[in-house]
């Protein structure tokens, strides 16, 4: 009897086990781990940054004028040498960026960069015929001229509106152009031999603070939230200056010598910015 108590116990177990189961909760995988999505990168705000690059002129003339005076019969002259600068550069920059949207940005830079040297020496030789009369006789003579000059920049600095087009959150492309300020230097000296006797000599130096343009584009990349680098290329235009001398000889001035040099070139450097007081971009979570 105790038999079928025991089969009967067993049979009971098996045909309520499906509706004992089909009461437990259902079973569920585990959820993944949460990563927060990466904050999105912010272009807006102030920064500061240091650059290097390289800076050559384009126009290397330096034209050079005589013009007698006192009533005294010299010759006109006119000669153009070639003279200008080949130079490393290193410099500072800070500016402000505002990021319009997703794509533009745009900003204000001011830079001011020291020109290492790289000064081009420029010579010219040549030599004219002309007649004078001494008494009663006509003289031919001949006029050999020698002259070197120099023309230097010893800093640039700019002051620029800047255009940026995000190709990437982390990379913009931007055109950039303003105001130039660069530090132009300049000197010459002349010497003229006569062959029937007789030499003058003249001398000059210059520098001023010469205000022009420049416009160029660049590239800028984001390190990180706060650190970028950047490509740039510019060109810049400060102008034409102009100076003279007086030409000597037998302690007499005799002719006026004027120079017209012009001071234009190009630069490309890279550089690296701090970027201050700004914070990524929120990132709006998404369940």
């Amino acid at each position: 009897m105790g038999k079928f108590k025991t089969i009967g116990a067993v049979l009971g177990a098996i045909i309520t086990a499906p509706a004992f189961a089909a009461d437990l909760p259902p079973r569920r995988e585990a959820p993944a781990p949460y990563v927060a999505p990466a904050p999105i990168m912010s272009w807006t705000g102030f920064y500061a940054g240091l650059n290097a690059g390289y800076t050559w002129s384009q126009n290397d003339n330096v034209d050079l004028w005589f013009y007698p005076i006192g009533g005294v019969a010299a010759p006109g002259f006119f000669g153009r040498l070639s003279a200008g600068w080949n130079a490393a550069m290193i410099g500072g920059q800070v500016g402000y960026n505002r990021q319009l949207n997703e794509s533009l940005v745009v900003g204000i830079e001011a830079d001011i960069d020291a020109i290492l040297g790289g000064r081009r020496n420029g010579t010219l030789l040549n030599s004219s015929s002309f007649s004078f009369v001494n008494g009663d006789v006509a003289v031919k003579a001949t006029l050999t001229n020698i002259a070197t000059a120099r023309k230097s920049l010893d800093y640039l600095a700019t002051l620029r509106g800047r255009f940026g087009f995000l190709m990437t959150p982390q990379l913009m492309l931007y055109a950039t152009g303003g105001l130039a300020i660069g530090g132009a230097r300049s000197n010459f000296a002349v010497a003229q031999i006569v062959s029937t006797g007789g030499s003058g000599f003249g001398y000059a130096d210059a520098s001023s603070a010469r205000i022009g343009w420049t416009v160029g584009a660049g590239a800028e990349y984001k390190l990180s939230q706060r650190w970028t680098a950047k490509l740039e290329y510019l060109y810049y235009d400060l102008g034409r200056m102009t100076y003279a001398g007086l030409m000597w000889s037998a302690g007499a001035p005799y002719s006026v010598a004027v120079a017209t040099p012009r001071f234009n070139g190009h630069l490309v450097r890279l550089g690296v910015n701090y970027q201050f007081g700004s914070s990524p971009a929120p990132v709006v979570a998404k369940y």
